[in-house]
């Protein structure tokens, strides 16, 4: 049984390499200060313009579609399809991966 808690001990896990090490890697944060002396010579910027009158409807009516879409599949799997319609979407889903 003392083999098994010698391996837990925390001085001999190699924290960078395990878990702990991705956890806090992860979580780890940036001090706010630093974050302010760099946003200093940013306020002169502006992004460019390049999107037209044209690319800018047809992303709204692509997204109008598009939910539209979602929103009917819906309806019409609750309204009619019943349970079949998951078999559906998975017939749809291969198709879509396939073409």
């Amino acid at each position: 049984m003392s083999a098994v808690f010698a391996k837990l001990d925390p001085r001999r896990i190699e924290w960078e390499s395990s878990w702990y090490g991705l956890h806090s890697r992860i979580l780890r944060t940036k001090p706010v200060d630093s974050m302010q002396e760099g946003s200093d010579d940013l306020h002169g910027t502006r992004l460019a313009r390049v999107l037209t009158a044209v690319d800018l409807v047809s992303l709204g009516v692509g997204s109008c579609v598009g939910t539209g879409m979602y929103v009917v599949a819906g309806l019409v799997a609750k309204e009619m399809a019943g349970p079949g319609v998951i078999l559906s979407f998975i017939i749809a889903a291969v198709a879509s991966i396939l073409s």
